[in-house]
């Protein structure tokens, strides 16, 4: 993929992406960075650091989707925002996010993955 449309992603970039697709398609339970070292040769504190740098996951995504085996099909993406339901009001980061559960838009905060408002 590092040929394909310009990728700017270095080696050791796309040997831990590589690591961390395996280990998350493999785990059970919830995907956090205990979780990701045990099933990865890895170890938790690779993880966290990996993740403190700034890398592009929808160009990453839009890269993908043009991967498709047939230029002429129409592609559809879909990036569902998720975020942790949220009372009071001088918490940092509370807004009004869209809820694909409720089917509208609910007080929270965005969690860690999710960081493009969607309303």
């Amino acid at each position: 993929m590092a040929d394909i449309y310009n990728c700017q992603v270095g080696f050791w970039q796309r040997q831990f992406l590589g690591e961390l697709f395996k280990a998350v398609f493999s785990l059970r339970g919830r995907v956090n960075f205990t979780n990701l070292a045990r099933f990865s040769p890895l170890h938790e504190q690779t993880f966290r650091r990996h993740f403190r740098k700034a890398f592009r996951w929808v160009w990453l995504n839009l890269t993908v989707f043009r991967l498709r085996r047939h230029p002429e099909e129409t592609i559809i993406g879909v990036f569902d925002c998720s975020f942790l339901p949220k009372s009071g009001t001088e918490t940092w980061g509370l807004d009004q996010f869209f809820s694909s559960l409720a089917g509208r838009s609910k007080q929270g905060l965005l969690t860690r993955g999710s960081r493009n408002r969607c309303h």
